[in-house]
Protein backbone atom coordinates (compact mmCIF):
# COMPACT_ATOMS: atom_id res chain seq x y z
CA UNK A 1 0.00 0.00 0.00
CA UNK A 2 1.43 3.82 -1.05
CA UNK A 3 2.02 5.90 1.89
CA UNK A 4 -0.65 8.21 0.70
CA UNK A 5 -3.24 5.23 1.00
CA UNK A 6 -1.75 4.61 4.36
CA UNK A 7 -2.35 7.88 5.41
CA UNK A 8 -5.96 8.19 3.84
CA UNK A 9 -6.80 4.87 5.64
CA UNK A 10 -5.66 6.83 9.02
CA UNK A 11 -7.41 9.63 8.60
CA UNK A 12 -10.65 7.70 7.89
CA UNK A 13 -10.45 5.91 11.08
CA UNK A 14 -9.13 8.58 13.50
CA UNK A 15 -12.91 10.41 11.72
CA UNK A 16 -14.45 7.24 12.45
CA UNK A 17 -13.36 7.44 15.83
CA UNK A 18 -14.07 10.81 17.02
CA UNK A 19 -17.99 10.88 14.98
CA UNK A 20 -18.61 7.86 17.18
CA UNK A 21 -17.49 9.77 20.26
CA UNK A 22 -18.95 12.90 19.29
CA UNK A 23 -22.52 11.59 18.69
CA UNK A 24 -22.20 9.54 21.93
CA UNK A 25 -21.69 12.78 24.35
CA UNK A 26 -23.95 14.49 22.25
CA UNK A 27 -26.59 11.69 23.22
CA UNK A 28 -25.70 12.16 26.61
CA UNK A 29 -26.02 15.74 26.84
CA UNK A 30 -29.68 15.72 25.20
CA UNK A 31 -30.91 12.77 27.13
CA UNK A 32 -29.48 15.09 30.30
CA UNK A 33 -31.87 17.43 29.35
CA UNK A 34 -34.78 16.33 29.54
CA UNK A 35 -36.27 17.25 32.63
CA UNK A 36 -36.60 14.62 35.67
CA UNK A 37 -39.94 15.30 36.30
CA UNK A 38 -40.89 13.40 33.27
CA UNK A 39 -39.29 10.25 34.49
CA UNK A 40 -40.15 10.90 38.15
CA UNK A 41 -42.84 8.55 39.01
CA UNK A 42 -41.48 5.74 37.03
CA UNK A 43 -38.23 6.35 39.11
CA UNK A 44 -40.70 5.94 42.37
CA UNK A 45 -41.78 2.79 40.86
CA UNK A 46 -38.55 1.49 40.63
CA UNK A 47 -36.78 2.59 43.47
CA UNK A 48 -40.01 0.79 45.56
CA UNK A 49 -39.70 -2.59 43.56
CA UNK A 50 -35.46 -2.73 43.92
CA UNK A 51 -35.75 -1.65 47.72
CA UNK A 52 -37.68 -5.04 47.82
CA UNK A 53 -35.17 -6.95 45.88
CA UNK A 54 -32.32 -8.89 47.74
CA UNK A 55 -28.65 -7.75 47.39
CA UNK A 56 -27.78 -11.00 45.71
CA UNK A 57 -30.31 -13.09 44.50
CA UNK A 58 -30.44 -16.44 42.34
CA UNK A 59 -32.18 -17.70 39.04
CA UNK A 60 -32.58 -21.06 39.85
CA UNK A 61 -29.94 -22.99 42.62
CA UNK A 62 -28.57 -20.27 45.23
CA UNK A 63 -26.06 -22.59 45.72
CA UNK A 64 -24.23 -22.08 42.33
CA UNK A 65 -22.98 -18.90 42.11
CA UNK A 66 -23.14 -18.89 38.04
CA UNK A 67 -26.79 -18.07 38.84
CA UNK A 68 -26.29 -14.85 41.01
CA UNK A 69 -27.63 -11.74 39.89
CA UNK A 70 -25.73 -8.92 41.93
CA UNK A 71 -28.50 -6.01 42.56
CA UNK A 72 -25.57 -3.25 43.86
CA UNK A 73 -24.89 -1.59 40.29
CA UNK A 74 -29.06 -1.38 39.06
CA UNK A 75 -29.89 0.81 41.51
CA UNK A 76 -26.97 3.17 41.09
CA UNK A 77 -27.37 3.67 37.83
CA UNK A 78 -30.77 5.32 38.24
CA UNK A 79 -30.08 7.02 41.42
CA UNK A 80 -27.05 8.54 38.67
CA UNK A 81 -30.21 8.98 36.18
CA UNK A 82 -32.22 10.92 38.77
CA UNK A 83 -29.11 12.68 39.79
CA UNK A 84 -28.37 13.99 36.60
CA UNK A 85 -28.44 18.33 36.05
CA UNK A 86 -30.57 19.54 33.10
CA UNK A 87 -29.23 22.96 33.74
CA UNK A 88 -25.20 21.70 34.09
CA UNK A 89 -25.32 18.33 31.52
CA UNK A 90 -21.92 18.84 30.16
CA UNK A 91 -20.79 18.92 33.82
CA UNK A 92 -23.33 16.69 34.78
CA UNK A 93 -22.33 13.87 32.61
CA UNK A 94 -18.51 13.49 33.61
CA UNK A 95 -18.50 13.79 36.60
CA UNK A 96 -22.01 11.69 37.05
CA UNK A 97 -23.00 12.44 40.89
CA UNK A 98 -25.49 10.16 42.77
CA UNK A 99 -27.06 10.42 46.24
CA UNK A 100 -25.95 8.00 48.78
CA UNK A 101 -25.19 7.86 52.46
CA UNK A 102 -22.25 5.88 52.84
CA UNK A 103 -24.06 4.02 55.25
CA UNK A 104 -27.17 2.31 53.63
CA UNK A 105 -27.47 -0.53 50.64
CA UNK A 106 -27.88 1.38 47.00
CA UNK A 107 -31.56 -0.06 46.96
CA UNK A 108 -32.28 2.48 50.28
CA UNK A 109 -30.00 5.30 48.73
CA UNK A 110 -32.48 5.02 45.47
CA UNK A 111 -35.41 5.01 47.04
CA UNK A 112 -34.17 8.49 49.60
CA UNK A 113 -33.24 9.48 46.24
CA UNK A 114 -36.59 8.90 45.14
CA UNK A 115 -38.75 10.33 47.80
CA UNK A 116 -37.09 13.40 48.85
CA UNK A 117 -34.65 14.36 45.78
CA UNK A 118 -31.72 14.78 48.04
CA UNK A 119 -29.14 16.19 45.93
CA UNK A 120 -26.13 13.89 44.61
CA UNK A 121 -23.33 13.76 46.76
CA UNK A 122 -20.86 10.76 45.49
CA UNK A 123 -19.20 11.23 42.26
CA UNK A 124 -18.45 8.16 39.85
CA UNK A 125 -16.77 9.49 36.95
CA UNK A 126 -14.53 6.53 36.48
CA UNK A 127 -16.51 5.03 34.17
CA UNK A 128 -18.61 6.97 30.79
CA UNK A 129 -21.97 5.63 32.40
CA UNK A 130 -22.98 5.99 28.82
CA UNK A 131 -25.67 3.07 29.80
CA UNK A 132 -27.50 6.17 31.27
CA UNK A 133 -28.59 7.25 27.63
CA UNK A 134 -30.70 4.08 27.20
CA UNK A 135 -31.92 4.10 30.62
CA UNK A 136 -33.13 7.58 31.22
CA UNK A 137 -34.88 7.44 27.41
CA UNK A 138 -37.26 3.92 28.42
CA UNK A 139 -37.81 5.94 31.89
CA UNK A 140 -40.07 8.29 29.91
CA UNK A 141 -41.99 5.51 29.49
CA UNK A 142 -41.48 2.20 31.82
CA UNK A 143 -40.40 1.07 34.87
CA UNK A 144 -37.49 -0.65 35.67
CA UNK A 145 -39.22 -4.05 35.87
CA UNK A 146 -40.37 -3.29 32.50
CA UNK A 147 -37.37 -1.82 30.96
CA UNK A 148 -35.58 -5.47 32.07
CA UNK A 149 -38.87 -6.99 30.02
CA UNK A 150 -38.30 -5.00 27.37
CA UNK A 151 -34.46 -5.25 26.38
CA UNK A 152 -34.69 -8.81 27.48
CA UNK A 153 -37.33 -9.01 24.61
CA UNK A 154 -34.91 -7.54 22.14
CA UNK A 155 -32.05 -9.96 22.91
CA UNK A 156 -34.13 -12.81 22.32
CA UNK A 157 -35.22 -11.14 18.96
CA UNK A 158 -31.64 -10.84 17.97
CA UNK A 159 -30.77 -14.27 19.42
CA UNK A 160 -33.30 -15.30 16.84
CA UNK A 161 -32.48 -13.33 13.41
CA UNK A 162 -28.63 -14.51 14.45
CA UNK A 163 -30.30 -18.18 14.43
CA UNK A 164 -31.46 -17.13 10.99
CA UNK A 165 -28.97 -15.49 9.61
CA UNK A 166 -26.29 -18.55 10.55
CA UNK A 167 -29.09 -20.92 9.64
CA UNK A 168 -29.09 -20.07 5.90
CA UNK A 169 -24.83 -19.86 5.94
CA UNK A 170 -24.04 -23.19 8.45
CA UNK A 171 -26.50 -24.88 10.07
CA UNK A 172 -23.98 -26.57 12.60
CA UNK A 173 -22.66 -23.10 13.44
CA UNK A 174 -26.33 -21.84 13.96
CA UNK A 175 -27.07 -24.78 16.62
CA UNK A 176 -23.65 -23.73 18.28
CA UNK A 177 -24.71 -20.86 18.55
CA UNK A 178 -28.06 -21.66 20.34
CA UNK A 179 -26.02 -24.34 22.77
CA UNK A 180 -23.87 -21.59 23.59
CA UNK A 181 -26.02 -19.41 24.55
CA UNK A 182 -27.55 -22.45 27.12
CA UNK A 183 -24.28 -23.25 28.32
CA UNK A 184 -23.43 -19.36 29.15
CA UNK A 185 -26.43 -18.79 31.12
CA UNK A 186 -28.07 -15.82 28.84
CA UNK A 187 -30.95 -15.99 30.35
CA UNK A 188 -29.64 -14.60 33.74
CA UNK A 189 -28.67 -11.53 32.27
CA UNK A 190 -32.98 -11.03 31.77
CA UNK A 191 -32.70 -10.17 35.23
CA UNK A 192 -29.88 -7.26 35.04
CA UNK A 193 -29.92 -4.00 33.05
CA UNK A 194 -25.67 -3.65 33.85
CA UNK A 195 -25.54 -7.70 32.09
CA UNK A 196 -27.55 -7.03 29.53
CA UNK A 197 -25.87 -4.33 27.67
CA UNK A 198 -23.05 -5.74 25.90
CA UNK A 199 -25.09 -8.94 24.78
CA UNK A 200 -27.60 -6.08 22.96
CA UNK A 201 -24.81 -4.65 21.72
CA UNK A 202 -22.28 -7.77 20.55
CA UNK A 203 -26.00 -8.99 19.44
CA UNK A 204 -26.55 -5.57 17.09
CA UNK A 205 -23.20 -5.70 15.77
CA UNK A 206 -22.91 -9.26 14.82
CA UNK A 207 -25.93 -8.99 12.94
CA UNK A 208 -24.27 -6.33 10.83
CA UNK A 209 -21.52 -8.35 10.31
CA UNK A 210 -23.81 -10.59 8.34
CA UNK A 211 -23.39 -7.75 5.86
CA UNK A 212 -19.48 -7.16 5.79
CA UNK A 213 -18.20 -10.46 5.37
CA UNK A 214 -17.29 -9.82 1.86
CA UNK A 215 -16.89 -6.29 2.14
CA UNK A 216 -13.39 -4.21 2.12
CA UNK A 217 -11.46 -4.82 5.15
CA UNK A 218 -11.48 -0.97 6.17
CA UNK A 219 -15.16 -1.30 6.67
CA UNK A 220 -14.72 -4.29 9.29
CA UNK A 221 -12.15 -1.75 11.08
CA UNK A 222 -14.52 1.15 11.38
CA UNK A 223 -16.86 -1.58 12.65
CA UNK A 224 -14.72 -2.58 15.54
CA UNK A 225 -13.67 0.89 16.56
CA UNK A 226 -17.27 2.08 16.57
CA UNK A 227 -17.15 -1.47 18.54
CA UNK A 228 -14.73 -0.13 21.02
CA UNK A 229 -16.17 3.28 21.65
CA UNK A 230 -19.67 2.08 22.11
CA UNK A 231 -18.06 -0.52 24.90
CA UNK A 232 -16.66 1.59 26.87
CA UNK A 233 -19.18 4.14 26.24
CA UNK A 234 -21.84 1.58 27.80
CA UNK A 235 -19.96 -0.96 29.97
CA UNK A 236 -18.45 -0.78 33.20
CA UNK A 237 -16.47 -3.96 32.70
CA UNK A 238 -18.63 -7.18 32.57
CA UNK A 239 -18.39 -8.94 29.07
CA UNK A 240 -16.87 -6.21 26.88
CA UNK A 241 -14.58 -8.63 24.63
CA UNK A 242 -17.64 -10.38 23.39
CA UNK A 243 -18.27 -6.66 20.85
CA UNK A 244 -14.89 -7.88 19.04
CA UNK A 245 -15.13 -11.38 18.91
CA UNK A 246 -18.64 -12.22 18.30
CA UNK A 247 -18.76 -10.30 15.25
CA UNK A 248 -15.57 -11.44 14.31
CA UNK A 249 -15.81 -14.80 14.56
CA UNK A 250 -19.25 -14.68 12.15
CA UNK A 251 -16.96 -12.14 9.60
CA UNK A 252 -13.57 -14.03 9.65
CA UNK A 253 -15.79 -17.65 9.71
CA UNK A 254 -17.61 -17.05 6.76
CA UNK A 255 -15.03 -14.82 4.39
CA UNK A 256 -12.49 -17.54 5.21
CA UNK A 257 -13.79 -21.31 5.26
CA UNK A 258 -13.96 -22.11 1.63
CA UNK A 259 -10.48 -20.29 1.31
CA UNK A 260 -7.06 -20.79 1.42
CA UNK A 261 -6.63 -19.06 4.24
CA UNK A 262 -2.62 -17.43 4.27
CA UNK A 263 -0.70 -14.69 6.38
CA UNK A 264 -3.19 -11.89 5.35
CA UNK A 265 -5.84 -13.63 7.36
CA UNK A 266 -3.76 -13.19 10.03
CA UNK A 267 -2.73 -9.56 9.42
CA UNK A 268 -6.52 -9.31 8.97
CA UNK A 269 -6.89 -10.38 12.51
CA UNK A 270 -4.67 -8.75 14.42
CA UNK A 271 -5.93 -5.29 12.73
CA UNK A 272 -9.18 -5.93 13.95
CA UNK A 273 -8.36 -6.61 17.09
CA UNK A 274 -6.45 -3.42 17.68
CA UNK A 275 -9.19 -1.57 15.64
CA UNK A 276 -11.42 -2.69 18.89
CA UNK A 277 -8.55 -2.26 21.86
CA UNK A 278 -7.56 1.05 20.17
CA UNK A 279 -10.57 2.89 20.19
CA UNK A 280 -11.80 1.15 23.26
CA UNK A 281 -8.74 2.23 25.41
CA UNK A 282 -8.82 5.88 23.70
CA UNK A 283 -11.93 6.19 24.80
CA UNK A 284 -10.78 5.06 28.72
CA UNK A 285 -8.08 8.14 28.07
CA UNK A 286 -10.53 10.76 26.74
CA UNK A 287 -12.57 10.26 30.04
CA UNK A 288 -9.19 10.57 31.73
CA UNK A 289 -8.03 13.94 29.94
CA UNK A 290 -11.43 15.58 30.53
CA UNK A 291 -11.11 14.92 34.62
CA UNK A 292 -7.65 16.36 34.99
CA UNK A 293 -7.05 18.65 32.34
CA UNK A 294 -11.24 20.25 33.24
CA UNK A 295 -12.53 19.28 36.69
CA UNK A 296 -8.61 18.72 38.29
CA UNK A 297 -8.85 15.53 38.89
CA UNK A 298 -5.48 13.82 40.30
CA UNK A 299 -4.54 11.21 37.69
CA UNK A 300 -1.89 9.17 39.71
CA UNK A 301 -4.84 8.26 42.05
CA UNK A 302 -7.36 7.85 39.92
CA UNK A 303 -5.19 5.31 38.03
CA UNK A 304 -4.16 3.86 41.18
CA UNK A 305 -7.61 3.16 42.80
CA UNK A 306 -9.26 2.17 39.20
CA UNK A 307 -6.29 -0.14 37.50
CA UNK A 308 -4.60 -1.42 39.85
CA UNK A 309 -7.87 -2.50 41.91
CA UNK A 310 -8.90 -4.59 38.82
CA UNK A 311 -5.84 -6.13 37.44
CA UNK A 312 -2.38 -7.02 39.35
CA UNK A 313 -2.16 -5.99 42.92
CA UNK A 314 -1.00 -7.06 46.18
CA UNK A 315 -4.17 -9.59 46.89
CA UNK A 316 -3.54 -11.47 43.73
CA UNK A 317 -0.40 -12.87 44.43
CA UNK A 318 -2.21 -15.03 47.37
CA UNK A 319 -3.91 -16.67 44.39
CA UNK A 320 -2.19 -18.93 42.15
CA UNK A 321 -1.62 -17.12 38.31
CA UNK A 322 -4.36 -18.71 36.71
CA UNK A 323 -7.52 -18.51 39.30
CA UNK A 324 -8.94 -15.72 37.11
CA UNK A 325 -9.52 -18.07 33.69
CA UNK A 326 -10.50 -20.93 35.75
CA UNK A 327 -12.66 -19.47 37.96
CA UNK A 328 -14.61 -18.27 35.00
CA UNK A 329 -14.29 -21.39 32.97
CA UNK A 330 -16.15 -22.79 36.02
CA UNK A 331 -18.95 -20.53 35.47
CA UNK A 332 -19.75 -22.77 32.24
CA UNK A 333 -22.75 -25.84 31.61
CA UNK A 334 -21.69 -28.31 33.01
CA UNK A 335 -18.73 -27.38 34.97
CA UNK A 336 -20.77 -25.20 37.07
CA UNK A 337 -21.98 -28.41 38.27
CA UNK A 338 -18.94 -30.49 38.63
CA UNK A 339 -16.01 -30.42 40.80
CA UNK A 340 -12.46 -28.47 39.46
CA UNK A 341 -10.74 -31.77 38.89
CA UNK A 342 -13.46 -32.80 36.37
CA UNK A 343 -12.50 -29.63 34.56
CA UNK A 344 -9.11 -29.61 34.81
CA UNK A 345 -9.31 -32.76 33.32
CA UNK A 346 -11.55 -31.79 30.68
CA UNK A 347 -9.77 -28.90 29.90
CA UNK A 348 -6.17 -30.61 30.09
CA UNK A 349 -7.67 -32.96 27.53
CA UNK A 350 -8.84 -30.55 24.69
CA UNK A 351 -5.82 -29.00 24.73
CA UNK A 352 -3.86 -32.10 23.69
CA UNK A 353 -6.35 -32.32 21.34
CA UNK A 354 -5.79 -29.21 19.55
CA UNK A 355 -1.89 -29.31 20.16
CA UNK A 356 -2.36 -32.94 18.53
CA UNK A 357 -4.18 -32.07 15.76
CA UNK A 358 -1.53 -29.24 14.68
CA UNK A 359 0.97 -31.13 14.80
CA UNK A 360 -0.62 -33.79 12.58
CA UNK A 361 -1.38 -30.71 10.48
CA UNK A 362 -5.06 -31.58 10.45
CA UNK A 363 -5.74 -28.28 11.66
CA UNK A 364 -3.86 -25.44 9.72
CA UNK A 365 -4.11 -21.02 9.94
CA UNK A 366 -7.73 -21.48 9.78
CA UNK A 367 -8.03 -23.24 12.93
CA UNK A 368 -4.85 -21.08 14.52
CA UNK A 369 -7.00 -18.17 13.73
CA UNK A 370 -10.32 -19.51 15.49
CA UNK A 371 -8.10 -20.44 18.66
CA UNK A 372 -6.64 -17.28 18.69
CA UNK A 373 -10.26 -15.82 18.93
CA UNK A 374 -11.26 -17.90 21.49
CA UNK A 375 -8.49 -16.52 23.91
CA UNK A 376 -9.74 -12.92 23.96
CA UNK A 377 -11.60 -13.16 26.44
CA UNK A 378 -8.70 -15.14 28.90
CA UNK A 379 -6.52 -12.72 27.97
CA UNK A 380 -8.64 -10.04 29.21
CA UNK A 381 -8.82 -12.51 32.36
CA UNK A 382 -5.11 -12.50 32.77
CA UNK A 383 -4.84 -8.74 32.46
CA UNK A 384 -7.79 -8.17 34.82
CA UNK A 385 -6.60 -10.40 37.05
CA UNK A 386 -8.83 -9.06 40.21
CA UNK A 387 -11.65 -7.82 38.59
CA UNK A 388 -12.19 -10.83 36.56
CA UNK A 389 -11.81 -13.28 39.76
CA UNK A 390 -13.65 -11.47 41.76
CA UNK A 391 -16.63 -10.97 39.36
CA UNK A 392 -16.60 -13.82 37.35
CA UNK A 393 -20.20 -14.41 38.11
CA UNK A 394 -20.84 -12.10 35.51
CA UNK A 395 -17.51 -11.86 33.21
CA UNK A 396 -17.99 -15.89 32.74
CA UNK A 397 -20.08 -15.32 29.64
CA UNK A 398 -17.43 -13.26 27.75
CA UNK A 399 -16.29 -16.95 26.60
CA UNK A 400 -19.27 -17.25 24.96
CA UNK A 401 -17.39 -17.49 21.34
CA UNK A 402 -14.45 -19.70 22.97
CA UNK A 403 -17.00 -21.76 23.74
CA UNK A 404 -18.65 -22.06 20.16
CA UNK A 405 -15.43 -22.13 19.11
CA UNK A 406 -14.58 -25.34 20.94
CA UNK A 407 -17.43 -27.08 19.98
CA UNK A 408 -17.12 -26.06 16.36
CA UNK A 409 -13.22 -27.13 16.21
CA UNK A 410 -14.51 -30.62 17.35
CA UNK A 411 -17.82 -31.07 15.03
CA UNK A 412 -15.63 -30.27 11.90
CA UNK A 413 -12.61 -32.35 13.06
CA UNK A 414 -15.75 -35.32 13.37
CA UNK A 415 -17.17 -34.25 9.40
CA UNK A 416 -13.79 -34.41 7.97
CA UNK A 417 -12.40 -37.66 9.59
CA UNK A 418 -16.49 -39.06 8.37
CA UNK A 419 -15.05 -37.51 4.97
CA UNK A 420 -18.45 -34.97 4.68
Amino acid sequence: MKECDKLKNIFKYTLTFIITVIICIISFILVTIIPNNLIKENIKESANYIYKLPVFMYVGNYKNKTNLVNNHPDPITLNLTYSLNPKKPITSIVLTKYYSTGKYLESINLREKAIHDYEPNQEYYRYWHGNIVIVKLLLLIFNYKEILVFLSSILVVLIVLITYQLFKRDKLLAFIFLIGNILIKVYVTFFHLSYLYMFLLSYILTLISFKLINAKEDKIYKLFIIGGVLANFFDFLTTETLVFALPFLVIFYFRYKDKKVDKEAFIFFIKSLLAFLLSYSLMWILNWLILVVFYHQSLSSFLTNHLLERSINKYTYTLRPFDSILYNIKGIIPFCYLNDLFMIVVISLYLIYIVINFIKKRFKLFELILVLISIVPIIRYLVLFNHSYGHFYFTYRALLPSVMISLLLIFRNIKRKRGD
